[in-house]
């Protein structure tokens, strides 16, 4: 089975965790051999880089991070958007 998680990620570092052991926890239940997640990164101000750095070395082969170097907008759905485009491309 085939399965693609795509998350937005700024200024996460709160909730991350709980995501990425959420995701964990799937990959161990369902014995998932082909799970990929793919991270949208926009530059963050937290430790959110960091976390998913971490959550790589554990798990090099299923994590594609994608950096945001666009400026951001005003409108945090216009971002959202973007972030959710760049990871369906």
């Amino acid at each position: 089975m085939n399965i693609v998680i795509g998350l937005c990620v700024y200024n996460n570092s709160f909730g991350l965790p709980y995501v990425l052991n959420n995701i964990t926890k799937m990959f161990q239940l369902f014995g998932l051999t082909k799970l990929k997640i793919i991270i949208f990164y926009d530059i963050s101000h937290d430790n959110s880089l960091e976390i998913l750095e971490n959550f790589i070395t554990h798990f090099p082969n299923i994590l594609e991070i994608i950096p945001n170097y666009a400026t951001r907008t005003l409108y945090r759905t216009a971002n959202i958007a973007f972030a959710r485009n760049a990871i369906a491309d």
